[in-house]
């Protein structure tokens, strides 16, 4: 019983530093990386158009083109079927990717960014398609 309790104690060190470690890499990861959205500015309430997104290293505030783009749009509310789409290569920092606007609303758009050395940086953008006009604001980070 004795041997137990030192091996349990280690064990769970570890475990929490393990965990600690992870989050630190993203909130590193979160900070090294600007992800913005350049447009769209005025594209139709339902149709397809160009999301372009732009992404920086924050210290330097040089362009990344070489990141690859996982992007998903999400209404709001139950039912709909998320608008899925990607980009593997930008120019000057810029990643023109075709979306595809089911319908006018509250939409989430997650962009997952993998950077050409492995980092993964998310970004959430609420915009609002309203009319002929898409309101973007970036969501609070916690």
């Amino acid at each position: 019983m004795k041997t137990i309790i030192p091996v349990l104690f280690v064990l769970t060190c570890f475990l929490l530093v393990g965990c600690n470690d992870n989050g630190a890499d993203v909130k590193e990861a979160d900070q090294a990386v600007a992800i913005e959205v350049l447009a769209p500015v005025f594209p139709p309430v339902v149709g397809s158009s160009d999301l372009v997104l732009r992404v920086t290293d924050v210290v330097t505030g040089m362009p990344i083109d070489d990141a690859y783009l996982s992007v998903k749009g999400d209404m709001e509310h139950d039912g709909m079927m998320p608008v899925l789409t990607s980009a593997k290569a930008g120019l000057d920092g810029e990643y023109v990717i075709p979306f595809e606007w089911t319908m006018g609303g509250d939409w989430i758009v997650t962009v997952d960014a993998t950077l050409a050395d492995g980092m993964q940086v998310t970004q959430d953008f609420n915009l609002v398609v309203d009319g002929d006009e898409v309101t973007c604001l970036p969501v609070a980070k916690e």
